[in-house]
């Protein structure tokens, strides 16, 4: 099934799957309600920060959504960060949400530096990072200096 699943840049056309597909697979106690928001989701997809992309399959059913959104915080930290993400239980073991990670860190990491950090509330939303954890070095832990040393190495990773 993977493989012959379309990712491409979310469209208008795609609000009301989307915020159908958040109901479906998150339920009615999912935390973050402007997600099931046609009008939210509407002004996502059209924010000039945000490269939302969609997976579906050759019939057009949507099975997944994930986004990265560019400049978060202030101006001058130039830090994207994933979000949206979300894969419909028909599409899970085919490894799309991996497939769709892998398309927002390509696009951000073309643009600045990407934070990482997992947030989730639903029990398959860990698995994701792992698309990362083979190519992105450990986060600085706060004892660690950012700079090379007095001798040019890089402080040992922890």
């Amino acid at each position: 099934m993977a493989e012959e699943l379309i990712i491409r840049l979310v469209a208008e056309t795609d609000v009301p799957k989307i915020a159908a597909l958040y109901q479906e697979v998150y339920g009615e106690n999912y935390p973050f309600r402007e997600f099931y928001d046609t009008e939210w989701i509407k002004r996502g997809i059209y924010d000039k920060n945000i490269r939302w992309y969609i997976a579906a399959d050759p019939s057009g059913r949507l099975l997944g959504s994930a986004a990265v959104m560019i400049h978060v915080g202030d101006g001058d930290d130039l830090v994207s960060e994933i979000g949206r993400l979300v894969v419909h239980s028909d599409a899970r073991g085919c490894n799309l949400g991996s497939r769709l990670v892998r398309e927002v860190v390509a696009v951000a990491g073309s643009i600045q530096p990407l934070l990482l950090r997992g947030i989730s509330h639903h029990p398959f939303g860990c698995r994701s990072g792992s698309v990362l954890r083979r190519t992105q070095p450990p986060a600085a832990t706060p004892t660690q200096r950012l700079r090379p040393g007095p001798s040019g190495q890089r402080p040992p990773r922890a």
